[in-house]
């Protein structure tokens, strides 16, 4: 779209970002403002997560996630769905 502009928008989720860590946090808008941009991520990744945990969909969320990024199988759960029978001896 032509001359549409996001200023606006973005401007509104900085400051819901930010308002969001001070919530969480406890900090003043000061505080939240003089912290280093990757403090800044990594609290914000933690508050989420643990906002997330707290209900039962995020806890569904997170179980999901965490078999997306398993790098071995779980050979016991699969042996408990039929889906795997043992190899040669």
């Amino acid at each position: 779209m032509e001359g549409f502009s996001t200023k606006k928008r973005d401007k509104e989720d900085i400051m819901t970002g930010i308002s969001y860590m001070m919530i969480s946090s406890g900090m003043s808008y000061f505080e939240v403002m003089k912290l280093p941009y990757a403090v800044y991520l990594s609290l914000s990744i933690q508050f989420q997560t643990r906002d997330a945990l707290k209900t039962q969909q995020g806890q569904e969320m997170y179980k999901k996630a965490d078999l997306l990024e398993q790098k071995t199988p779980d050979l016991d759960r699969l042996r408990s769905q039929n889906g795997y029978v043992g190899g040669g001896s």
